[in-house]
């Protein structure tokens, strides 16, 4: 299987490559961002500096909309006679060779990486998806309510990823490593309760490597839509942006060369990043047809706002971009806008409305 995973991420690397000259992420550039459209500010100060190229349907052709008998979670743990795997499930390539194809696509290996391990921010978790010795990701879960008959929705699956700290991602109390109210855990809760299932992941480290937490989420997605989620959303700040971008691509190409290997309508709704880095943004030229939404600060002094305007020229339709005014790398002045807005998006992505009853298909 690793020889057919790596021909699968062989057309990766070749984008990679013709990228590398332009998608320079540790540059920081204070100069405002390239656009000919000048910003027109919203009442809630975020600046629209993108209208939305064509919507289309969040929803992928094919995909079934019946209603299935609803399972639990599949567990964490690894198959046992507890825990069998589905007997018509069988492994796609993409999780034995994910971590060696994303070492190759970046030009390093994990064994270079010499950097000292420098812990997280504090980030409370339910579940540790271990890939083996000090590899792993944290995992909150945030399930959504029994209806009468007890059973939970299966509409869609949503991967929140931080920036390179880890912790609860952004949107953060000024100066807080850790704040329960930053946006991510609100915007869990708030879907959750409407109908989503909610994973909201931080690294084993400070500066984790890309491949390993590629091949974490690679995993964390079979599991999650051998449990019926068939739907998967990203959502990334920062580095959790690009690493967004990368699993979105590689499940994408998984679910296209090995249908057989995923459940029928398993498919990428949607892709979200928060003051993203380049790295991974040319492969959203690849992701025709998946909603794309993307929000940069304009006094990023982190991440230049430039980047934004880069990122947006790779991506396929269809997809957004919004600057946000006045805006700092932590996005916290805009954050009752963002919840409000990303809310709003990812339940249309998720196919469902704000009451949580379904779109029509």
């Amino acid at each position: 299987s690793g020889s057919g995973a790596r021909g699968t991420f062989g057309a990766l690397a070749h984008l990679l490559s013709d990228a590398a000259a332009t998608a320079d992420i540790g540059e920081i550039d204070k100069r405002p961002p390239p656009s000919s459209q000048k910003p027109e500010v919203s009442p809630q100060g975020a600046a629209v500096a993108r209208t939305e190229r064509n919507q289309g349907s969040a929803d992928c052709a094919g995909c079934t909309t019946e209603e299935e008998p609803e399972e639990d979670d599949v567990a964490f743990d690894p198959p046992s006679e507890g825990n069998p795997r589905p007997a018509s499930s069988v492994e796609p390539s993409v999780l034995s060779g994910a971590a060696e194809s994303v070492a190759e696509l970046f030009g390093v290996s994990r064994q270079e990486d010499s950097e000292p391990v420098v812990q997280c921010y504090p980030f409370p978790h339910d579940v540790k998806f271990t890939l083996g010795d000090d590899r792993y990701i944290e995992v909150a879960r945030h399930k959504p309510p029994k209806d009468a008959s007890g059973r939970r929705s299966k509409r869609a699956a949503i991967m929140f990823l931080p920036g390179v700290h880890g912790g609860v991602g952004p949107c953060r109390s000024d100066g807080a490593t850790y704040d329960e109210n930053a946006l991510f855990p609100l915007l869990a809760e708030r879907l959750s309760a409407a109908g989503m299932h909610c994973y909201r992941v931080s690294w084993n480290r400070q500066s984790p490597s890309i491949s390993d937490v590629v091949e974490a989420l690679t995993a964390l997605a079979w599991r999650v839509i051998r449990g019926r989620k068939r739907k998967v959303i990203f959502v990334g700040h920062s580095l959790g942006g690009s690493i967004a971008m990368i699993a979105a691509e590689i499940l994408r190409r998984s679910f296209l060369e090995e249908p057989s290997s995923w459940p029928k309508g398993a498919h990428i709704a949607g892709v979200c990043t928060l003051a993203s880095a380049l790295s991974g943004a040319h492969l959203t030229s690849q992701l025709e047809g998946i909603p794309k939404l993307f929000f940069h600060g304009t006094d990023d002094d982190v991440v230049s706002p430039v980047c934004a305007d880069t990122l947006y020229k790779y991506s396929a339709h269809p997809c957004t971009l919004q600057y946000l005014e006045g805006a700092g790398h932590d996005l916290l002045s805009h954050k009752a806008y963002l919840l409000d807005k990303i809310e709003h998006w990812l339940l249309v992505c998720s196919g469902v409305r704000s009451d949580g009853k379904r779109l029509n298909a």
